[in-house]
């Protein structure tokens, strides 16, 4: 957005350079004082620290742990619907953690209904955020305002992630990597804890790591939806060059990176007359990560019969349809 205004204001600054008419210097003008104003906002990005601790953190949805207490929680979350701008209508606070292997989250997301205000409809792996309670943070490890992580879950425990790139524009939710989370309904709302392992992420080698962050909590029963950092009407918490500032973690490696998946079948081959055969097959598939941004992917003897099946559609236009790639490799 800083280069877009920054462009602007030159386009303005030629214009009113070789222009000779009034109206030229009047809009030069304005576009100076909206680059002032916006890059002024710009600076007064909202920023959290995560706090480093030598211990572990235990996943079980109780926030009961002192070191939860060591760092300031992020509040004051913006609607973006369904009255943009205005104050969240519920209080929520995120406090972030870490060690030498885990980024830490701890949400309390109180409600004025109670345990009666909250509405979960799904719990499976990749459910629909916008037809349940919702928490989702988003993690722009490389801090370039284009690609990320978003980790989502729901007050029954239900769990969703996804890669994305191009600001927003292209979500792969058919990425899965490990991480913990697990949350709890409360007489005054809902809480979780969720561990992402640093090896589940790729960032930039460095002593200190900036990265970007946002959060969103969804309110179903109110249809609001309310992010920490501002996002404007048409985007959501996946717009990464709209998020904060996620400033404190420091030291951390993301390990060798491996993912092995082997596997071991033992069909049956029937043979003429009663003959039995039993035809075991071996394979392997592996990833490693040779850097940040490129991956190795290897495989042995694929096993092609565990991938999942397409779902069926109807299509009644003259348009073709497209199914993701469910394969492994």
């Amino acid at each position: 957005m800083k280069r877009q205004l920054l462009l602007s204001l030159i386009l303005g600054l030629f214009v009113a350079v070789f222009g000779d008419q009034r109206r030229v210097w009047v809009l030069f003008v304005i576009l100076l004082l909206g680059c002032c104003w916006t890059l002024g906002a710009d600076g007064d990005d909202k920023k959290v620290t995560a706090v480093y601790i030598e211990g572990e953190i235990i996943v079980d949805g109780d926030l009961d742990e002192p070191e939860w207490n060591l760092a300031q929680p992020a509040t004051d979350f913006i609607q973006n619907e369904p009255r943009t701008g205005q104050p969240a209508t519920e209080r929520t606070e995120v406090r972030l953690l870490y060690n030498n292997e885990n980024l830490y989250i701890g949400l309390w997301a109180f409600d004025s209904a109670g345990r009666s205000g909250i509405r979960v409809h799904e719990v499976k792996r990749d459910y629909s955020p916008w037809e349940n309670d919702n928490f989702a943070i988003m993690l722009d490890t490389f801090n370039d305002d284009r690609n990320g992580f978003l980790f989502n879950i729901n007050p029954r425990g239900g769990k969703r992630d996804t890669q994305i790139s191009g600001d927003g524009t292209n979500n792969n939710t058919d990425w899965d990597t490990i991480w913990y989370a697990k949350s709890k309904i409360t007489e005054s709302g809902w809480q979780a804890e969720i561990a992402i392992p640093f090896k589940s992420l790729r960032f930039k080698e460095g002593e200190e790591q900036v990265w970007g962050v946002n959060l969103l909590r969804r309110i179903r029963r109110k249809a609001e939806d309310a992010h920490w950092s501002p996002v404007p009407r048409p985007w959501g918490v996946a717009r990464v060059s709209e998020g904060g500032e996620l400033n404190g973690i420091k030291g951390i490696r993301q390990g060798h990176n491996l993912y092995l998946k082997p596997y071991l079948s033992m069909p049956i081959v029937r043979r003429e007359a009663d003959d039995v055969d039993f035809v075991p097959e071996v394979g392997l598939d592996a990833k490693y990560g040779l850097t940040p941004g490129l991956t190795l992917d290897l495989t042995v003897n694929t096993d092609f019969a565990q991938v999942e099946a397409d779902d069926q559609q109807i299509n009644l236009t003259r348009f073709s349809l497209f199914f993701p790639e469910k394969r492994d490799f």
